[in-house]
């Protein structure tokens, strides 16, 4: 049988006063707190507003949260209409153990965002 392939769908161009989602689905902000405090003032100085997601500062054990409370956090600000992207503070080594608890269907079902 022939599987379903989907078509690649983009998300439209970042607009110069975005909403940015900020969440760490792998390492949190931990003791970088300060280094973060500065990237987030520089993004609101070109004009974009931030949304922090719930799972971000803390990094426990090289995660900021257990996994399925990272793609919850993940899915929440995809669902926000107004962010128009969702940002990392950095990594993703541990980005790994998200994927078997993101809602696949929700993610597919709803408008493209930037990642």
């Amino acid at each position: 049988s022939k599987s379903t392939i989907k078509a690649l769908r983009y998300p439209p161009p970042l607009p110069d006063s975005a909403t940015i989602g900020v969440t760490a689905p792998s390492s949190g902000v931990g003791k970088f707190t300060r280094r973060y405090q500065e990237a987030k003032s520089n993004l609101a100085a070109q004009g974009f507003s931030i949304v922090e997601g719930k799972c971000l500062l803390d990094n426990e054990a090289y995660v900021s949260a257990p996994a399925k409370d990272r793609a919850r956090d993940f899915e929440s600000l995809w669902r926000q209409a107004d962010v128009s992207l969702i940002l990392p503070p950095w990594g993703g080594e541990q980005l790994i153990g998200v994927l078997e608890h993101l809602d696949w269907e929700l993610l597919q079902s709803s408008e493209p965002k930037w990642c």
